[in-house]
């Protein structure tokens, strides 16, 4: 939405239907101008002679009293009251010979009594028109009446003279005829009446009686200001009617639209955007001007903001009366995607309301935002295209219109000059904290600050997906964002002298302290992100409870640090499942679970490193053989597995057989060498024993070979150079006794 000039400013004090720039939400009806009051009549006196001269001797005609203010008018004619007005007015809109017809019916009645010998008469009456009224014609029963009309300040003085002098009780009926011709566009005339369009304000006249208005059919009618019922005439026509009690006092807006009759033109954007600017049929150059505009515009505008484009479908952008904004230049309404600019051809206006595309309660629910922001990148825009534009006026916070900006209502109907200085201190107040800020974060900053605005998420993000911001899209989004999404500094102060209440200032100091510690905690981890407790605390402006959250982790970080350095003594790194744990707590509790499980891998740390260290310990002769037929490296290196993947207990379990089995190693060493030279004992006596068997078999085999073998014949058979290995003995031997001889064999052969 954006502020008129001046012109449109005094039309808009007229009334008309006003939008708010986010929703459809009719402001209370604005009240029409009034007609000013006048001294209703021209009045005159006739004064009787002495009664010697038995005639008239004295004539005195009155005029005066013309065109005095109501506050002013009465007191100048009293006799004045003594006319009684009553009018019946029609107006007629005819849009193709672009005016409105107006029809008066005026009875003047005389009621003012003869007194002290005196007669009043009244020799006319005077009527205040609409300003841009013309082609006056005023009869009394085909008798033309001479109408002289005299410019005031808005509205025209209209004085009609009766063709003969109304004396007391007497009764005129003058019939007027004029016309509101409409305006030419971007003229300073309040009346417009096209193909399209037709505007223009209603008085009623005289003391009291009775306005219609008729509509040709197809426009839609809308009046504001005194009620008017409404009823349909004549081939489907609208009229409008009131009975006026108080001619003074009554006015009404009449604002029609034929949409069917507008021209259209749609543009064809490089993004694919569909818009389509739609005109009077009277006015080519403005639809010339702003589809230029507009095409230019948009595109510039979405490459600056970084967002997609958020209408599925066409963007519609009309031209209306800037007497229909109510004391705006345009209007942007996301629910019909429908741009609504006053005739008036501004770069700035035009490009302000495409930018509400993205501005608006869907990006931040605050007013001055949406607008600040409009203003300052429809003003970029259209620097970058070379396209010179105002920027905001100077201001100050000390002003006696000033406020803080957090408190700017929706828009409201600008009745008064109060409120027009209020909104054009808002509007420029906005627009100055918004550059402020724009120009301290730049536009990719701002670009990232639109995109988390639009998914709704936080401006405290950990690792991944960022979570959703439990907070409205208010002033604290907004500086939260800027600062921490944007990468801006100092944006919460800069708001606060223009937007923030006394009770919003006061949350600034306790923000800053926990963003203090945030920003250390932050550091302090590293390539750890902060817990989501401690960011979802951040993000809801909890500080209290964030603070308290940030103690904890920062005591975890340190039981971190530590475990990494003994950790990489043994080769080892932080498990993963520890910063998990500890980035993904979301509650107080599931942090301090998470500084347990730390304790008890730092714990079970010290064992598996003690193993570790005296698995790499020179061994002696003992420990060796005992440790033979196991090998406790691959515990260990189970205890290093299972630690590193955050299982404490089984690290623990795993360093604790490697240091039992280290513990008794030298032990089973002395075991193991008892039992090897026992063995080797017995073995040597078995091989001793297996040896005097084995001679003693040898003789008597030899006897008996030698008894078989003639005695010229001797063969010496060497005995074996070793006994077998394991020597079995014979049934019902006794060990280291001789075996019983064996039989001698008989060869029977031989016989």
């Amino acid at each position: 939405m954006r502020r008129p000039a001046g012109r449109q400013r005094l039309a808009a004090l007229l009334g008309a239907l006003w939008f708010a720039a986010t929703a459809l939400a009719p402001a209370s009806a604005a009240t029409p101008a009034s007609p000013p009051a006048v001294a209703p009549a021209i009045t005159g006196s006739t004064a009787t002679a002495s009664a010697q001269r038995g005639r008239i001797t004295e004539v005195r005609d009155v005029v005066a009293g013309v065109a005095q203010p109501q506050t002013r008018a009465r007191s100048v004619l009293a006799a004045a009251d003594g006319l009684d007005v009553t009018t019946s007015t029609t107006y007629l809109v005819d849009p193709a010979a672009r005016k409105v017809t107006a029809a008066v019916d005026v009875t003047a009645v005389n009621r003012l009594p003869v007194t002290a010998g005196v007669r009043y008469y009244f020799a006319g009456v005077n009527l205040a028109v609409q300003p841009e009224a013309t082609a006056f014609a005023a009869d009394e029963a085909g008798v033309r009446d001479r109408a002289t009309t005299a410019e005031r300040t808005g509205y025209r003085l209209l004085s009609i003279l009766f063709h003969a002098r109304l004396y007391v009780g007497q009764t005129a009926h003058v019939h007027l005829a004029f016309e509101l011709p409409a305006g030419a566009p971007r003229s300073a005339s309040g009346v417009r009446v096209g193909a399209a369009y037709a505007a223009f304000v209603v008085w009623a006249f005289g003391d009291s009686g009775s306005v219609t208005v008729t509509v040709p059919a197809g426009f839609v009618v809308d009046s504001r200001g005194n009620a008017m019922t409404a009823g349909t005439g004549v081939g489907g026509s609208s009229v409008l009617a009131s009975a006026v009690d108080d001619a003074s006092a009554w006015a009404a807006w009449i604002d029609a639209r034929y949409d069917r009759a507008l021209t259209s033109q749609s543009l064809s954007l490089p993004a694919g955007q569909r818009v389509v600017v739609q005109a009077w049929p009277e006015d080519p150059a403005w639809q010339r001007r702003v589809a230029a505009a507009l095409t230019r515009g948009i595109p510039a505008l979405a490459t600056r903001i970084g967002l997609p484009w958020p209408i599925n479908g066409e963007l519609s952008v009309k031209e209306v009366s800037g007497a229909e904004l109510e004391g705006y230049a345009g209007f942007y309404r996301p629910d019909l995607h429908q741009i609504t600019i006053s005739e008036d051809l501004d770069p700035l206006t035009i490009v302000h309301e495409a930018s509400h595309v993205w501005f608006n309660s869907a990006l931040f629910a605050d007013r001055w935002i949406t607008e600040g922001l409009a203003n300052e990148y429809a003003w970029r825009t259209l620097d970058g295209l070379g396209v010179s534009a105002a920027g905001p006026k100077s201001v100050r916070t000390s002003a006696k219109e000033a406020f803080a900006l957090d408190a700017w209502g929706p828009p409201a109907a600008i009745k008064t000059r109060t409120q027009d200085a209020r909104e054009q201190w808002a509007y420029d107040a906005s627009w100055t904290v918004v550059r402020e800020v724009v120009a301290e974060v730049g536009e990719p900053g701002m670009a990232r600050v639109f995109a988390a605005a639009e998914a709704g998420t936080t401006a405290y993000p950990g690792v991944g997906t960022a979570e959703r911001s439990t907070l409205p899209s208010d002033w604290r989004r907004f500086a939260d964002l800027a600062e921490e999404v944007g990468g801006g500094s100092g944006v919460a102060e800069m708001l606060a002298p223009w937007a923030l209440t006394a009770d919003q200032r006061a949350l600034l100091a306790p923000r800053a302290a926990a963003r203090t510690q945030y920003h250390a905690l932050v550091a302090a981890g590293g390539d750890w992100t902060a817990p989501a407790v401690v960011r979802g605390d951040m993000d809801a402006w909890d500080f209290a409870d964030a603070e308290t959250a940030i103690a904890v982790a920062r005591a975890t970080l340190g039981s971190r640090d530590a475990i990494r350095v003994e950790a990489s003594s043994v080769g080892l790194a932080v498990p993963a499942a520890l910063r998990g744990d500890y980035e993904t707590a979301v509650t107080p509790d599931a942090l301090a679970r998470t500084a347990g499980a730390e304790a008890a891998l730092f714990r079970a740390l010290d064992a598996v490193a003690a193993a570790d260290r005296a698995m790499a310990a020179p061994r002696e002769g003992l420990v060796v053989l005992g440790l033979l037929g196991q090998d406790p490296s691959t515990t260990l290196a189970a205890a290093k597995t299972a630690w590193a993947s955050g299982d404490a207990a089984i690290a623990s379990q795993d360093a604790a057989a490697v240091a039992d089995a280290l513990s008794v190693a030298a032990d089973a060493g002395r075991l193991r060498l008892a039992s090897l030279v026992a063995a080797l004992v017995a073995l040597a006596l078995l091989g001793g024993a297996a040896i005097a068997i084995a001679r003693r078999r040898g003789r008597h085999r030899a006897q008996a070979v030698a008894s078989a073998v003639p005695s010229a014949t001797i063969v010496q058979i060497a005995p074996p150079a070793a006994p077998e290995p394991y020597p079995i003995l014979p049934a019902n031997a006794t060990a280291g006794e001789p075996p019983e001889p064996l039989p001698d064999v008989v060869d029977e052969g031989a016989q």
